[in-house]
């Protein structure tokens, strides 16, 4: 969701690994990450008949619950060129993170 007058949601494809620090979890497997982001992004500019590529960064906090699962809140911006006419460029967002960690 842009934390903007704009009452809608819009979805988004992007890749952007993080870095972050993680709080030592508890012996029942449950623990928090802030974390910062930098990746690649598609966004859907209106009277474009494809998406546009740009760059996606930010910052989150995530929890782990049981070891393996993460449940976050993250905070951020998509940045493409100016000559792409994006309404919502550099704009923030916010956005609810749900994951899976496969290497346990």
């Amino acid at each position: 969701k842009y934390l903007t007058s704009a009452k809608e949601f819009r979805g988004g494809t992007s890749i952007a690994p993080y870095v972050g620090y993680r709080f030592d979890p508890s012996s029942y497997g449950y623990g928090m990450k802030l974390v910062g982001f930098f990746g690649a992004t598609t966004v859907d500019v209106e009277g474009n008949d494809s998406s546009s590529l740009g760059v996606t960064y930010g910052i989150g906090l995530l929890g782990q619950i049981k070891g393996s699962f993460q449940l976050g809140l993250v905070f951020g911006a998509d940045q493409v060129g100016e000559s792409e006419n994006y309404e919502f460029n550099k704009k923030p967002w916010v956005a609810l993170s749900l994951g899976y960690d496969f290497s346990n």
